[in-house]
């Protein structure tokens, strides 16, 4: 049972009962217990990323390829997630593929539409610049994949101690700082999907067989099946 102060959206809920993917936790029930609204979805007992830090190697055999799919999947269905973080990215029980949960914040849109909302329950180091113009897309969800490697591999975010304005007015006008010892082709995945510019982010991402993702993955395997590079 996961027990939240705003309950998933009904037309999110409908959309997540019919998702079936293990990179994507299956929502089984919601409710309301002593005022409070709650899901019930699977037991992940080896629980979140958060806290924890990663090889390159390690993102790239499961945890980059699987958090891709599970946005590829979401966003097939029509849904932003909007609040991608470690703690929101769970361990299966292999202890080596993860799946993505809380929607408590998440949107239903129709394919290619945008959707503006508030700023409730984001999560301002992980946000894309535009989401602080309550605009949300699903590049959006890429832009807070890419923070969330920053912090997988490093072990903290590139805007630790900073409060959500300064973080807008920084996104607004720099690009992320990256330290000396990152590999190449990270800093260039996490690049491609946090620039500032949507069409540019958008461009500098390539489409794949299993969704949006750049060239760092492609030849990875998940579920037997392998990334290519469309034509």
């Amino acid at each position: 049972m996961y027990r939240r102060q705003h309950a998933v959206k009904p037309e999110v809920v409908k959309v997540l009962k019919s998702i079936d993917s293990p990179y994507v936790a299956a929502l089984f029930n919601t409710g309301v217990y002593n005022d409070l609204p709650f899901e019930i979805i699977p037991y992940y007992k080896n629980v979140s990323l958060q806290g924890r830090k990663f090889s390159l190697e390690e993102l790239k055999k499961t945890i980059i390829p699987c958090i891709n799919e599970a946005l590829k999947v979401l966003h097939q269905n029509g849904i932003i997630h909007k609040d991608l973080e470690p703690s929101n990215i769970m361990f299966m029980d292999d202890n080596t593929s993860v799946a993505v949960i809380d929607f408590g914040i998440s949107s239903f849109v129709e394919q290619g539409n945008t959707v503006l909302v508030t700023k409730i329950g984001m999560t301002p180091e992980y946000s894309a610049p535009e989401t602080f113009r309550n605009l949300f897309l699903e590049e959006s969800d890429y832009y807070s994949f890419g923070i969330t490697l920053y912090e997988l591999f490093l072990g903290y975010t590139p805007y630790k101690n900073i409060n959500a304005e300064e973080i807008a007015k920084f996104t607004a006008v720099q690009r992320i700082p990256f330290p000396k010892d990152m590999p190449e082709e990270l800093k260039d995945l996490i690049s491609s999907v946090t620039y500032f510019d949507i069409t540019n982010r958008n461009k500098k991402i390539i489409q794949t067989e299993d969704g949006l993702i750049q060239k760092l993955i492609i030849g990875v395997k998940v579920e037997n099946r392998y990334f290519q590079e469309r034509e």
